[in-house]
Formats: C-alpha cells, sequence, structure tokens
C-alpha cells in the first residue's frame, strides 16, 4: 500500500483546497470605490485594481491591456454621473461579460453650473470629466464621494451587486458591510465634533479643484475653489 509523505498530503490539501475556494475578480475605476470593495468583499472578492492610487482619474484612458483585464472581470466598478468620460465606449469594447455597478446610480448627484462644468483650458480639449447631460444650464457634480452619507449608499449598493454575483457569500457580504457601515458612522461623528468647533464664520474652504461640494454640503461651508471641477481646468 502507497502511503504520502504528510507534508505532500498537506501541499495537495492546500492546492486543491485553494482551487475549490476560487475568488470573484471584480475590477475597479476608482480608488475608493477599490477600498469599499475589499471592506465589503473580503476574502471572498479579487479586487483589479485598474485606477491605482497616483493616478489623476481626470485624464486616465483604459489601455488594451486594462480593458483585457476588465474583461475577465465579474462585476466592474465605475463612478459615474461623467466622472469616466470613457465608460459607455469601454461597454462597448468588452460586450457581454461583466456587470457594471456604478455608484452615481444610487446617488442623489448636487449640480454646479454649466460654466463650471467644462473645460476652460481654452485649447478646444476637454481633458476633464465627460460630464453626464445636465438640464436647465446645470450638470451633476460626479466628486460624490466626498460625501461621507454617500460613502454608505455606495457601501450598500455593491454589497447587494457582490451578492447577486456570489449568493453562496450573502452572509460574509453582509456582515462585512454592516461592519464598514459602522466605521462610516463612527466618522462622521468624529467630523461632526471637529466642524462644530470651528465658528461658522469660518467654515470657508479655498482648494486647488472644486471636488469638495458634497463635502460642503453636508458640512455647511462655502467653497472658492481656483479651477473648476476638472483638474485640467486653467485658473483665471
Amino acid at each position: 500500500m502507497l502511503r504520502f509523505p504528510r507534508i505532500l498530503f498537506f501541499v495537495l490539501s492546500v492546492t486543491c483546497g485553494g482551487a475549490l475556494a476560487e475568488t470573484m475578480k471584480v475590477a475597479s475605476l476608482s480608488t475608493v470605490l477599490t477600498d469599499i470593495a475589499k471592506n465589503v468583499g473580503g476574502e471572498r472578492v479579487k479586487i483589479l485594481q485598474i485606477v491605482k492610487p497616483g493616478v489623476d482619474p481626470h485624464v486616465y484612458e483604459p489601455t488594451p491591456g486594462d480593458i483585457s483585464k476588465i474583461s475577465e472581470a465579474r462585476l466592474v466598478l465605475a463612478s459615474g454621473l461623467g466622472f469616466e468620460g470613457y465608460l459607455e465606449k469601454l461597454k462597448t469594447s468588452i460586450g457581454a461579460g461583466p456587470d457594471f455597478v456604478v455608484a452615481g446610480d444610487v446617488i442623489q448627484p448636487i449640480f454646479v453650473n454649466e460654466e463650471d462644468a467644462h473645460d476652460d483650458a481654452g485649447d478646444g480639449h476637454d481633458h476633464g470629466h465627460h460630464h453626464a447631460a445636465g438640464t436647465g444650464g446645470k450638470y451633476p457634480d460626479p466628486h460624490w464621494w466626498h460625501s461621507i452619507k454617500n460613502a454608505g449608499i455606495v457601501t450598500l449598493q455593491i454589497r447587494d451587486a457582490l451578492i447577486a454575483a456570489d449568493p453562496a457569500g450573502r452572509a460574509d457580504y453582509e456582515s462585512n458591510a454592516g461592519d464598514f457601515q459602522e466605521k462610516l458612522a463612527a466618522l462622521s461623528k468624529w467630523v461632526r465634533l471637529q466642524v462644530a468647533a470651528l465658528p461658522k464664520n469660518r467654515r470657508v474652504l479655498v482648494t486647488s479643484h472644486d471636488a469638495l461640494g458634497y463635502f460642503a454640503a453636508d458640512y455647511s461651508f462655502e467653497v472658492h475653489p481656483v479651477q473648476g471641477i476638472s483638474t485640467s481646468d486653467q485658473p483665471s
């Protein structure tokens, strides 16, 4: 009778077990969505971080290699509200395959004036957001993640998308999402305490890039941006 050495049995067990517990691939077009997905997905998901830290998402365009990686995913996470100007073209390029989870679909956006929503560089090219269609000269601000409340809404959206794609992981996703919601609630309480210590007449933000509209709306700040809502806008 053949006997396997114990170490060989151990290696075979780990290898086979790993094959059975293959993680679900989730592609992310946002560092914020990557963070939320890691917290909610835990060990059941593998995040394909397409837009990495240090990359300006306003000017990013998917490479052929990126498109190939995204095609392998079960889900694709995007910010929406016009933030990824390439999004519709990307969906067409990929075709049938991954499901797109767009955060902007569940967010109640705030709106900016038309002149603030377009590139003012004066060179005839739009290097920033290809903004979502607006009405009455207003366009949705795509920087939804600067509101903790919005981050909580998107957390639940991602939880539900993961459950739909991987029903066996429901308990894990619900537990992880609940834990992350508690962290967001604690963060919200901390921010309000810090803001309360600042007199209302001093709640003024001068920023290089007009991306803090949601934060300003939540905590009653007045924002004076040097640039518009695209990093490519040139200050006057």
